[in-house]
């Protein structure tokens, strides 16, 4: 039903990523030059004005308040920048610091810092209600709890996370090791490494190559989408006897 908007999109702007009712436009300018900036509110602000007429012919709704922009760069590249607000509509939206995508928190400097501290909030927000009624519960309820309120939300997506700073995968392994401490009724400061290995539960960075090599298999083997599985390319083989030849190889 909604198809049509690709259509409309494609004649401002270069990219796009559809979501049931997610919608999501994108441009990238040149944050050292007032022109550049210019033309990517006008392709923005065109764009928004032909999908508000197209919705207005089949009876849908552009929702003006719950419409977000972000300016994503480098500190250095956003000190150039100066937009202000876009126009949609009769409102005027300015630029915010943060916006959650599709369960994911994304920042301005794309450092990922506003979602590992949505995913402790949350976690330690969970482990300490389960920890008020950790006596009354078997082990299958308290497996079922820890994964349904901890570390779903840790690997959820976690694959944006790869190639962090330590510092911060350390906040998410520091909340791994609340909950395992409470499943396991592991005193706070006992070595939590042995506590890990019982439960099979990966490290923090173990659990992001994890979850990428296993995208990477999917991708492989046409059982991932289609916009994932185009980004990977196998190494072609050369035309020497190389051991390389007979292993599937991504090309760089």
């Amino acid at each position: 039903y909604t198809s049509r908007l690709f259509h409309i999109i494609k004649k401002h702007l270069p990219n796009m990523h559809g979501y049931a009712d997610d919608s999501q436009l994108y441009v990238a300018f040149r944050p050292d030059t007032h022109v550049s900036q210019d033309h990517a509110i006008t392709s923005i602000e065109n764009c928004v004005s032909d999908i508000r007429a197209w919705m207005s012919n089949h009876q849908l709704m552009l929702n003006d308040s719950k419409t977000e922009l972000l300016i994503i760069g480098s500190k250095q590249q956003l000190a150039k920048v100066h937009i202000n607000c876009i126009s949609v509509g009769s409102t005027e939206i300015k630029p915010v610091r943060k916006v959650r995508n599709l369960g994911s928190w994304f920042d301005e400097y794309m450092s990922m810092n506003a979602h590992v501290g949505q995913v402790c909030s949350k976690g330690f927000h969970g482990l300490y209600k389960i920890k008020q009624i950790r006596n009354f519960l078997s082990e299958d309820a308290i497996n079922t709890l820890i994964h349904a309120f901890v570390t779903s939300h840790i690997d959820y997506c976690n694959s944006l996370l790869y190639g962090l700073p330590k510092t911060q995968l350390n906040r998410l392994q520091r909340l791994l090791n609340a909950a395992a401490r409470i499943t396991c009724y592991v005193p706070r400061y006992a070595h939590i490494t042995p506590v890990l290995k019982k439960l099979h539960w990966l490290p923090i960075p173990y659990r992001i190559n994890y979850k990428i090599a296993l995208l990477v298999f999917k991708a492989l083997h046409n059982l991932a989408p289609s916009y994932l599985i185009e980004l990977l390319q196998t190494k072609s083989a050369t035309r020497y006897f190389l051991r390389s030849n007979q292993q599937v190889l991504l090309q760089v």
